[in-house]
């Protein structure tokens, strides 16, 4: 139910009675959030796209992903998105978190908001600092009117370990991806395309929820399960970043799929595919080949077997050997 001019003026009053200094003074942050709460509910900022009159919130239009496997680690990112927000350079006012593991061929994950449909974070924040974009759909967080309580922090689907809101301390507000109104400058000034805009349709992947989510190959046959057998002495650095499907040929069947290299140096990747049934026996391979991959080189790869009856098939099991190609020696074919 929309409200009267009345109760908004009323609304409006009271957030303006209680500033960000007695907010967290005087009575304390917790005797402040509660009365904030009670006060501010509907109260959220007009003109935003909160909620919809039927309570519900309207979707983002996309957000940033990261491709891992095409990341140099340079944290051209992390610098533009300070630099455009704060023109500052400090990395703990990004509004992304850059993370690099050296125990897994320093590979560079950035941590992202994920812009949730059922964002959490906006329905517990308590003065409506928290609210939607009209014309993104993006949850931003508005400076002038943040208390720094990090309710929001908090219940953020990914917290504690992850939150996609920070929290300044200079400012005593917290802040996340606002999508820079719909044209992310850590998109247009990645050097390799590794930050990417998701905008349409999407899958948010949360922890504990979805883990996993499987892409869609067009014609792929159900029921066939896929085993990775990569031996060899740099086996772990190529990458699988693309599922792998099976799909129904003339005259059989293609195995397609994709590797990626995480390795600075060249690999020698030969690979061929075992086909076997629901007993597990052979029921035949595919021919080898051998590829020579460069860094975060994707590599798609199809893989043909001649059968005269797909259904057959109940697993099919990728063989590799991965190791450093040399030149001079090795003949790409």
């Amino acid at each position: 139910m929309s409200k009267t001019i009345e109760e908004t003026a009323a609304c409006e009053e009271q957030a303006a009675g209680v500033s960000r200094r007695g907010f967290l003074t005087g009575g304390g942050i917790l005797a402040g959030a509660a009365v904030m709460g009670g006060m501010l509910v509907g109260c959220a900022p007009s003109g935003k796209g909160e909620l919809a009159e039927t309570g519900e919130v309207a979707k983002a239009k996309g957000h940033v992903v990261h491709q891992q496997y095409i990341c140099s680690g340079c944290r051209t990112c992390e610098l533009t998105c300070v630099l455009s927000h704060e023109q500052l350079i400090n990395p703990r006012l990004a509004r992304n978190t850059v993370l690099t593991d050296v125990q897994q061929a320093y590979l560079t994950d950035v941590l992202y908001c994920q812009q949730c449909d059922d964002a959490r974070c906006l329905a517990a924040c308590p003065t409506g600092a928290l609210h939607v974009d009209e014309n993104t759909g993006a949850r931003v967080i508005d400076q002038e009117v943040c208390v720094g309580c990090q309710t929001c922090l908090n219940a953020c689907v990914f917290a504690p370990a992850a939150s996609r809101i920070k929290y300044n301390p200079e400012t005593n507000t917290c802040f996340k991806c606002d999508l820079c109104g719909g044209d992310p400058m850590c998109v247009k000034r990645c050097p390799l395309g590794a930050s990417q805009l998701s905008w349409e349709e999407y899958t948010v992947v949360r922890p504990g929820i979805d883990d996993y989510v499987e892409k869609a190959t067009e014609g792929a046959l159900e029921g066939v399960t896929f085993t990775k057998e990569y031996t060899g002495p740099h086996a772990g650095k190529a990458m699988d970043e693309q599922d792998w499907a099976l799909v129904a040929a003339d005259g059989g069947v293609q195995v397609k799929g994709q590797v990626t290299s995480s390795d600075g140096a060249d690999l020698r990747v030969k690979m061929h595919c075992d086909f076997k049934d629901a007993s597990g026996n052979v029921l035949g391979s595919s021919e080898e080949h051998m590829w020579c991959m460069s860094i975060h080189e994707h590599l798609p790869l199809e893989f043909s077997f001649a059968i005269d009856d797909p259904s057959q098939i109940a697993e099919v099991v990728l063989v590799g050997d991965i190791s450093y190609w040399v030149k001079g020696v090795d003949e790409e074919y």
